[in-house]
């Protein structure tokens, strides 16, 4: 068990992507990196897990590499799926 945050926005547009609603950056919720780890933090999963998908987060940079931190200093495992292979991720 896992759990899932959704970044919006994606330039990418791959065929067969399984979240075009999140492709476009005027939808969804725009909310703070701290809100994003409390509502993490008040789901009290036994399994402290979160898989990190999109859109395209890698295009949120800053806010990316911010919630990861905050989450991995609170001990979880932390999963990020992205369309870039491996060697095209951005420093």
């Amino acid at each position: 068990m896992r759990t899932t945050i959704f970044f919006q926005r994606c330039n990418r547009r791959c065929a067969g992507c399984h979240n075009p609603d999140t492709w476009n950056i005027d939808k969804g919720e725009k909310i703070s990196v701290d809100e994003v780890v409390k509502r993490v933090l008040d789901k009290k999963m036994p399994y402290k897990r979160v898989s990190i998908s999109g859109g395209e987060s890698l295009l949120q940079r800053e806010a990316l590499g911010e919630l990861i931190f905050k989450l991995f200093n609170l001990g979880y495992d932390i999963g990020l799926y992205t369309s870039y292979e491996i060697e095209d991720i951005p420093k």
